[in-house]
Order: structure tokens, then C-alpha cells, then sequence
């Protein structure tokens, strides 16, 4: 078996564990670990197309590579999409610039919707 292969399983094994931990979990917990169980999924299901030899040699080291690979997904996001400074400005920017968000959301009715509303 290869170190990618080993790897992959290794990193499967972590998922199913750690996957049933948070079915147990309280509602209210695993809104706060969303954005590490979404890293943890995204590292189990893309880790394993991108992943070379000597990356896997290094990542078997840990005894818990998925918590090693999540955490550095999240960080990587955090300050990527951080919710301070010039990240979440530009984000919003973009949002407004594009205006893609109105075809594809539900508005708030406006003064002149809720009248042709009320005239039907």
C-alpha cells in the first residue's frame, strides 16, 4: 500500500470517527464547529486528488491528519474571508457590483410592491 493510500484511509477512519461524535452532538454545538466539520469534508473528499507521495509520508506523522488538514483549511479561510478589514469590504463590493445576489434571493417587499399586492 502507498503512503497516498494509507493516507486516504487514514484520513476516511478520522471522518467516520469523528463523524459520529457530532451526530451525538447538541444542536447548538455543531453550529459552532461548522466551518471545521465543512473543512474536514472537503479535505476527505479533494485531499486525496491533489495529494502527493511525500505530502502523505509527511501527513501520516500526526495521529489525527484530518484535524491537522481541517485546521489548516479553516485558517486558510479565516484569513482569506475574515470578517474584519479590507477581506469582508471587498467580498461586499463584489456582491454589490455584480448584483447576481437579486436574481437569485428573496427581496424585501417594497412600498410600491405591497401595493400592486394589495390592488390584485
Amino acid at each position: 500500500m502507498t503512503k497516498k493510500e494509507q493516507l486516504i484511509q487514514k484520513l476516511n477512519d478520522s471522518y467516520a470517527e469523528h463523524r459520529e461524535s457530532w451526530l451525538h452532538m447538541k444542536p447548538e454545538d455543531l453550529v459552532l464547529l461548522a466551518s471545521n466539520i465543512a473543512a474536514s469534508d472537503y479535505a476527505v473528499r479533494c485531499v486525496p486528488d491533489v495529494i502527493q507521495e511525500d505530502e502523505a509520508e509527511y501527513l501520516l506523522q500526526f495521529k489525527d491528519p484530518l484535524n491537522v488538514l481541517s485546521d489548516m483549511i479553516s485558517e486558510s479561510l479565516d484569513e482569506q474571508y475574515g470578517y474584519y478589514g479590507d477581506s469582508l469590504s471587498d467580498l461586499l463590493y463584489e456582491l454589490m457590483d455584480k448584483g447576481d445576489a437579486l436574481e437569485y434571493y428573496d427581496l424585501e417587499p417594497t412600498a410600491e410592491t405591497a401595493e400592486v399586492d394589495m390592488e390584485m
